[in-house]
Order: structure tokens, then sequence, then C-alpha cells
């Protein structure tokens, strides 16, 4: 068997898969290590008919240590030394980075003068990188950007209105999830050929959210910007605030930029509204009797609703949305909150396909579609892995 490993870098948890080398390209399994650092880790591991293959308590101190457990388990469970290759999800490529790169000692030392944009994803990823290296140097390994999905969308959205003397070099809108938007792309090819081509408002919907307007199967807007702190209300996360909100309380609260940043990235969003939790499945349980949690929903699906007549209007219309990531699966009910409203946009939603979580829940041949597609980076990642290497054609 010659398989690829795709490894997804928290900074408190590290996700991976292993797809069996075809044709075509078949995830075995895929497991996740969280709460790395943090003490009562735990590890789950499933096959793709939802088997558990291995579920246990486990802390680790490193990410060093969760890597180290994960090949000599992988090694005991295939048989096998080291994988033929290992993908990693790079959240920000800036606009060095548009295509998957060899991971080597001066891509690193390129890509580490990016993490000021995005301080709590590089980091961790960076260092998974290095640490592979160094427990597998044979290994060849690829990083894939989600930046680089939203490169085709046109200078004049990319451009931020600042002075133009600093509004140069990496200061630019570039989005995000665009792993998880390339796996939507490629699923509608199968399962809308003939509106794939159409326009299309894709809603990655979970802790981190974003939306993205898809015109002849390229990205042309999206609403997280130079960071994955703009754009939609988030778990902990605000999205777009005014700027003059960040003087103000750089200005009258015993901040610095990095007390502050701190505020934004962990405690804002529905966390921070609801003063509760960042989990929606969570305020959605309490909301009939947590007034803030309830404020905490509405906020979520406003701005949800409110960014999609916006795409809308980029788009000319719509032919379609898709929903994905955690919330946008699972939750029928913040579809419905959404989506109610959208009539003007010819949208319609069938409450019985909705909450039976089908795949289409738009009527039997109306248009726009709506669809729920179960996100998959991890398949981007490998078949991207196996592209750059001339693993498969």
């Amino acid at each position: 068997m010659t398989a690829i490993l795709t490894i997804n870098s928290g900074s408190s948890s590290l996700k991976f898969a292993e797809f069996q080398i075809g044709p075509p390209l078949h995830r075995s399994w895929h497991g996740q290590i969280s709460r790395i650092g943090q003490g009562n880790g735990q590890i789950r591991i499933t096959t793709e008919t939802g088997d558990i293959v291995t579920e246990e308590s486990h802390s680790f101190d490193r990410q060093a240590d969760a890597l180290t457990w994960l090949f000599q388990w992988w090694k005991t469970h295939t048989g096998m030394d080291a994988p033929a290759a290992i993908g990693h999800r790079v959240v920000h490529g800036g606009t060095q980075f548009t295509e998957p790169e060899r991971v080597s000692p001066d891509f690193l030392q390129a890509l580490k003068t990016l993490q000021p944009l995005a301080p709590d994803h590089l980091p961790p990823e960076i260092r998974a990188m290095e640490l592979i290296e160094e427990q597998l140097p044979n290994v060849p390994q690829i990083a894939c950007f989600d930046t680089a999905f939203h490169r085709s969308i046109p200078p004049v959205a990319q451009r931020l209105p600042l002075l133009r003397t600093l509004a140069k070099g990496n200061l630019r809108r570039y989005g995000f999830h665009g792993l998880s938007y390339a796996y939507l792309l490629q699923q509608l090819r199968e399962l809308e050929p003939e509106l794939v081509a159409g326009r299309w408002i894709f809603c990655h919907l979970g802790n981190g959210s974003s939306l993205a307007a898809v015109k002849a199967g390229q990205c042309v807007e999206t609403t997280m910007g130079m960071t994955p702190l703009g754009g939609l209300m988030m778990g902990s996360r605000p999205g777009e605030i005014d700027p003059g909100v960040i003087l103000h309380l750089l200005r009258s609260e015993p901040l610095d930029p990095d007390g502050l940043a701190e505020i934004l990235q962990h405690h804002s969003g529905l966390k921070g509204v609801s003063g509760i939790s960042s989990d929606m499945a969570e305020l959605l349980a309490l909301e009939a009797t947590e007034a803030h949690a309830a404020e905490a929903v509405a906020l979520f699906v406003y701005t949800a609703k409110k960014a999609i007549g916006a795409l809308a209007a980029v788009l000319d219309g719509i032919d379609g949305i898709v929903f994905t990531g955690g919330i946008g699966e699972n939750s029928p009910i913040i579809r419905e909150r959404i989506l109610d409203g959208l009539a003007y946009l010819g949208v319609m939603l069938d409450a019985t396909r909705n909450h039976g979580q089908a795949a289409v829940l738009s009527p039997e041949g109306h248009r726009p579609v709506i669809r729920r597609i179960v996100a998959n980076e991890e398949a981007i990642i490998a078949q991207q892995t196996a592209e750059k290497l001339g693993l498969i054609s």
C-alpha cells in the first residue's frame, strides 16, 4: 500500500488522515489529537465507515510528542516505516504562494515572514513541518494553501482602501477556507454538471466562518480579508468591525496590541457576545432561557444573511448555495434562519429535506439549488500533494 498522510496542525490540536493512492485517492481513516499541552488530551481515529480504530485519553505536552505518537501508531497500524508523502494545510500563503509547494529550508524561511498575517495558525503549521523533517527526513512534504483558491478575485476586490504607501506588499485582501471551497467546487462538477459554471455562494460555517462567491468556476469575492479575523462573526472571532473600535479600545482600555489580539482571536464572536461558549449547538440549547445566548445566535445569523445578500449583488444573482463546515453541515435551524427572507433571490428551502439533513435542501428541480456537502479539506490536500509529486496524473 502506498499512502499519503495529511496534516492539519493547530495550536492545541492535530488533525490527520490517510489516503491510499489510487486511482482514485481513497481516504482509509482520519483522526484528531486534541488538547495538546492542556492535559486531558484525547485521541480518536475512525474509518471512513465510522468504525472506531483508536479512541483513548492521552496527554501530550508538546506538538512534537503528538507527532511522534502518530508516526509510531501509523507504523504499527500499517506495517510500513513511513508514508509516501505528507501534505499540510497551510492557512496563509501571502502573495508569494499560490500553488502547492515542496517543503524545504528556503520555503520555511519565506513562510516565516508571513507569520504576522496569521499568528494563530502559521506558527504551529511551520513547527509541524520542521518536526516532520527531523523525524522523517526522507519523506517529501507538500504545503497546500487556503489562500490559493481566492487568487482569482479581481484586483479591485483585493485592494484595501488605505494610504497607497501603506497598502503595499502583503497588505491586501486574500480569503481563507480555500481548501474547503476547492472541495465543494470539485464535488459540484459531479453533482451539478449543468450548473457548476454558474453563480454560487459557498458557506463554510463553523468555529471559523466565511462565505465565497464563485462564478464560472472562479472565486470572485469572499468575506474574509487580509487575515482570518475578518468577515462573518465566528466562534471566538468578531469578523468585520469598525476600525475605530480598535482605536477606541487601545486608547481607552488597559490593552496593548497583544492583549487586544488575544481578545479578538479567542474571546469575541459567539463566545464574547454570549459570555458562555463558542459552540453553536450549546448556545441553541440555551437560547430560550439565556438572553445573551439568543443574541449571539441572532447576530451570527444576521451577519451570514447580510453577507449572502452582498455576494449575490457581486454575482448578479445566484444559481446555488452550498452549506459546509461544522455548523453549515449539522445545524438545520441555522440554515433555515439564514435563508429566511431571501425569497427575493429565489431561495426556497424544503423543511423536510433540511431537517432530514438531505444532500439537496431545496425542492426538487427548484433553482437556485441549495446543497449541503460535508467538508473534506483532507481530500484536496491529498490530491494536491499527489499531483505535485507526480503520484497521480
